[in-house]
This record gives structure tokens, sequence and C-alpha cells, in this order.
């Protein structure tokens, strides 16, 4: 899928990332921020493009740090795997050890291209 829609929020003051869908239709995307949850601050992953990361959606003024940017990445990609390997009932050491090296190979793919 070509976009991917994140969202992150502050929990014991430590940002959580959180994975709601993959699509192929920017629309779809804009649907689900403007018309199913607006109050959110989102992440448009583009796996497509050379700059995959639309970190604006999160409001900040500033634009990242390399080591910041890909953390976020990671991060992101690592929710999507766990949200994925969920469903497919891994156990939690599966999960764990899956979803990190996936992320981690898939965040490694995007920004060298």
């Amino acid at each position: 899928m070509q976009y991917e829609l994140y969202s992150m929020d502050k929990c014991e003051n430590i940002d959580t990332y959180f994975y709601h869908l993959s699509t192929n239709s920017i629309k779809t995307v804009f649907f689900y921020i403007y018309r199913v949850d607006t109050e959110k601050k989102y992440i448009i992953v583009d796996n497509y493009s050379d700059n995959p990361l639309n970190y604006r959606m999160l409001k900040l003024g500033n634009t990242l740090n390399e080591t910041k940017y890909k953390d976020m990445l990671f991060e992101c990609k690592k929710v999507k795997y766990i949200d994925i390997l969920i469903e497919q009932n891994y156990s939690i050491d599966e999960i764990d050890r899956m979803c990190i090296s996936a992320a981690q190979k898939e965040t490694d793919y995007l920004l060298k291209k």
C-alpha cells in the first residue's frame, strides 16, 4: 500500500504511536482524518516517496533532525507490524522479535531510496 496513516499521542510523557490504516488512495486517508477522527495528530507515510514521513500533520513547526525522523518512521512501522502479527495470532515473543526486524528493514529501505 502506498499510504499508511498513524497518529501520535503522549502517554506519561512518552511519544506513543498508533496505526490506523493502509491504502492506495490518499482520499481515504483524508476522509479518515477529516471525517472519522479530527482530534488526533496524524502522521502520513508515503511508501513511494523520497521523503516518506509527513510529520507536518503533527503540526510540528520545525523540521526533524535525521535521527528523530528515522526513529519516528521506525516506531510507526513497528506498531503496524505489531497490529498485523496480533491479527495472525503470533505469540508475544514472536511478535516482539518479528516486528522489530520487519520495521527496521522497511525503515532502512525507505530511507535508502
